[in-house]
């Protein structure tokens, strides 16, 4: 058996917990995912590397080995190859917990066939199915793990990446107006703007979750519908702007047996609110990434060719998207990203560098439509079927309402804003 110094290397980097009550699965996925909380005690020891609360990493221990967490190839995966050795402390413990493990077979007598279901009706039982959609959410999420870089967007790949985790007509939706977007190209596209390469810096955003603040992982009932949540940290306008304390949560959903996801939603709440006010500000009030920006990226990227130029000039793009709104009555302030608006308009200009010919119409005049027959920054296509948003946390410090500060960091921001490189992809 190893060391206790490195048995738990796995769990330690793990802190993953349910903040809603557990769907009743046809797996123990749900109940095993919990049990890691009972584990977490293990990683304070003491100087000859043993918990130093050992009947509490016993408990854990034993909870596993009741719930038979060591036959879920999901848990498997969140644990990791180090961290599976938390089940070789079960010999220890049983010295430690006679009683309590009195009436708990021997771990080579126990059989996985108790909470091995087919419930899911595939040709693999369910635990497997769990696993394989976990996989893909985790390395969803570990294509995000260069989102602070400044260097180019390398959209081949990161499209490339995503479709390990993505099906090929995947939708991708985010709240607030910021959209749905189909199919794998368009996806990266528009995810790319997580990216700070692509959005000169305007966002820095670590997908790294905290390992100690609010987090979620289950799955529901049929096994076809994962929620995950996690806090995490960043800043906007090269760090003049940070948050640490972001909770973020969005559900993934899966056809039939497959395991790559067919659609990601994020939920409305405080976390993307706060995110979409400091892009309406943005829009609102700068210059380095704002209504100069827009037009800037107009003049690199549009006007050169006839077939994506909006504006004859870059005054005359200045005059008509200055014309513009914050947000429209028909989106209204809850969805200031749709809708024909400058902070519509404001998202859309980061995508241009990827594809000019797709993304240019979207910053131009009403009525533009692009390569794919859409129409961007409209409100009849964009805002004309209730979501729900009377009911999400409200965009709030935007326009007038802007906090003093905000509004004189973005000013102190826009200084030399001139010589401003634009995003880039490669």
């Amino acid at each position: 058996m190893a060391p206790f110094s490195s048995l738990l290397l796995g769990v330690f980097a793990l802190t993953l917990t349910c903040s809603s009550p557990f769907a009743l699965a046809a797996t123990n996925t749900n109940q095993c995912i919990k049990d890691l909380g009972g584990i977490q005690v293990c990683q304070d020891r003491n100087v000859l590397g043993a918990p130093k609360n050992l009947q509490g990493c016993c408990d854990g221990v034993r909870q596993l080995a009741v719930d038979s967490c060591e036959c879920n190839p999901a848990l498997d995966i969140l644990l990791g190859e180090e961290g599976k050795k938390i089940y070789d402390l079960e010999p220890i413990c049983r010295l430690a917990q006679p009683l309590k493990w009195l009436k708990i077979p021997l771990r080579i007598l126990r059989k996985c066939t108790s909470v091995q279901s087919n419930q899911y009706g595939c040709s693999v039982n369910d635990l497997q199915i769990d696993a394989g959609r976990l996989g893909s959410i985790l390395s969803f999420s570990t294509v995000f793990s260069a989102t602070t870089s400044a260097a180019c967007l390398n959209l081949a790949l990161f499209t490339q990446q995503l479709s390990q985790s993505l099906n090929q007509d995947a939708s991708v939706t985010i709240p607030y107006g910021v959209g749905t977007y189909t199919g794998i190209t368009d996806v990266a596209e528009y995810l790319g703007m997580a990216f700070s390469g692509l959005t000169h810096e305007f966002w820095h955003h670590n997908a790294t979750a905290s390992r100690t603040k609010r987090s979620r992982l289950e799955v529901s009932a049929d096994g076809k519908t994962w929620i995950s949540g996690s806090t995490t940290q960043g800043d906007f306008l090269r760090g003049a702007i940070p948050y640490d304390d972001v909770y973020i949560e969005q559900a993934y959903t899966y056809k039939g047996c497959e395991a790559k996801m067919s659609s990601f939603r994020a939920f409305p709440g405080e976390g993307i609110r706060s995110w979409v006010e400091h892009y309406v500000q943005a829009a609102d009030l700068s210059k380095r990434w704002g209504l100069e920006d827009i037009c800037r990226y107009h003049t690199k990227f549009c006007a050169g060719d006839a077939s994506t130029r909006q504006y004859e000039s870059e005054a005359a793009c200045l005059q008509y998207l200055g014309g513009l709104p914050l947000y429209t009555p028909t989106c209204g302030p809850n969805r200031p990203m749709g809708g024909h608006s400058i902070s519509c308009k404001f998202k859309h200009h980061f995508m241009i560098p990827t594809h000019p010919q797709l993304h240019c119409p979207h910053i131009g005049p009403l009525g533009k439509v692009d390569p794919n027959g859409h129409f961007k920054c409209d409100d009849a296509h964009e805002c004309n079927t209730d979501e729900g948003q009377a009911s999400w946390p409200p965009v709030q410090k935007v326009g007038p309402n802007t906090p003093a500060d905000i509004v004189k960091v973005f000013e102190d921001s826009n200084v030399g804003y001139e010589s401003e490189p634009l995003g880039c992809v490669t």
